[in-house]
């Protein structure tokens, strides 16, 4: 099927879709008590500068992928100061997130709905030096309104599963037309580049750049979270995080779990279905410390992983035993801390190879190696911590990546349109 096919075909489905996503957008609107994001789905509700100097436009989807855009965002505003930079994200956190920063000279915007005409109404209001995509959001009317309006289109960390690969036929067809219009594509790993030239993008508009996560800060946050030791389940899933502080329970009965869930929208009903199961659980929302007899500590506010990582005994990195890819282990890694994770890590299969060669990460296949972990840690804690250490050297040497990116995008010229 020729591009053009495949573009009118996507206009035509978006064009019998448009009432449910509108009602969609409507309801996220209410959810999450912002008008602003009804109004930025349409393209409304957007400040155009009167300065004549144009922004650079940053799209990331959610909070992984705005924390992993961070490090850029500070030394792209470090080297221009004239700048502006738009980001926009599909998810309320991420834009909470970016509130909190509060970095000088960002503004946010909620992406449009995928409509030629909402992208054209958009371009044309913030007028774009070029596009920076994070990651795997490539949507066909952004990048043809783009390349309409002259605006380039890059997409930076890029990462591709191989699910994407054996996808459906007309799933490919949506890919490589989208892809067409991008000028440069900077993969995270080798295994990933491979993966776009399989999927039809120019081997020239490929490169090498590596994962622009290792640039994520690498500093101590001063403050502990709470004054209990603990140990930590992050960015777990439905059913992985009830299995999780069972086994936990099971094998470490005096000691507190603290559980971060992927979605911190899922903790209050996860908070009662612990409860049911006769297990002592507590919100952090309704508690900043734990009560003496609480053995599962639920994080349902926002902002605060890094420091509950930071201070870790050890960590848990979820969305691993349950089919999810893994979340990030380079965080853990890059504050020292011991962790495990289960056996489905797709999403960072090399970090989660090397680390485990460093001693730095034990990857077990279920639940029963998990429970081993717990034990062979209270044996022997130094050796753990040993490897952990020597991941965390690992991260900072790989912490210049930010630079990289961006002297490969200045290299391209479009930061002097």
């Amino acid at each position: 099927m020729n591009r053009r096919r495949t573009e009118q075909l996507y206009r035509l489905l978006l064009l019998l879709l448009l009432p449910p996503l509108s009602l969609i957008a409507l309801y996220l609107a209410i959810r999450d008590r912002s008008w602003r994001s009804l109004s930025n789905r349409f393209a409304r509700a957007l400040h155009a500068e009167a300065d004549g100097n144009k922004p650079v436009w940053i799209h990331c989807a959610s909070v992984g992928e705005t924390n992993t855009a961070m490090p850029l965002i500070k030394l792209w505003l470090q080297a221009h100061p004239e700048h502006r930079i738009i980001v926009t994200t599909t998810t309320a956190s991420a834009a909470r997130l970016l509130r909190r920063r509060a970095l000088p000279r960002v503004r946010h915007y909620y992406l449009p709905l995928d409509y030629p005409g909402f992208h054209k109404r958009f371009i044309r209001a913030i007028r774009p030096r070029c596009l920076l995509v994070m990651e795997t959001e490539i949507w066909l009317g952004m990048f043809s309104q783009c390349h309409r309006h002259g605006v380039a289109v890059i997409i930076l960390n890029a990462r591709l599963s191989q699910r994407t690969l054996r996808a459906r036929a007309w799933l490919g067809a949506y890919f490589r037309a989208s892809l067409a219009y991008v000028r440069l594509l900077l993969a995270r790993s080798q295994a990933d580049a491979e993966a776009y030239r399989q999927l039809g993008l120019a081997a020239e508009k490929i490169e090498l750049a590596g994962n622009l996560k290792h640039a994520s800060s690498l500093g101590r946050p001063a403050k502990r979270p709470l004054r209990r030791d603990y140990f930590l389940a992050a960015s777990t899933h439905a059913g992985e995080d009830e299995d999780v502080a069972e086994t936990f329970l099971a094998n470490c009965p005096h000691e507190l779990l603290v559980i971060a869930p992927r979605y911190p929208k899922r903790a209050r009903a996860l908070c009662r279905e612990l409860k049911k199961r006769g297990l002592k659980a507590q919100l952090r929302s309704q508690a900043c410390e734990p009560a003496n007899d609480t053995t599962i500590y639920i994080v349902d506010t926002l902002g605060e992983l890094g420091s509950f990582i930071c201070h870790a005994q050890w960590v848990f990195m979820g969305g691993s035993l349950r089919n999810h890819g893994g979340h990030n282990l380079l965080e853990p890694a890059a504050y020292g801390v011991a962790q495990v994770t289960g056996p489905d890590t797709s999403n960072f299969a090399e970090e989660a190879a090397t680390l485990v060669d460093l001693q730095g990460l034990v990857q077990v296949k279920d639940l029963q190696g998990l429970a081993r972990f717990m034990r062979s840690y209270r044996r022997d804690k130094q050796a753990c911590h040993q490897g952990a250490e020597r991941a965390r050297r690992w991260v900072r040497q790989q912490s210049a990546i930010a630079r990289r990116y961006y002297r490969r995008i200045s290299e391209t010229g479009c930061l002097a349109a």
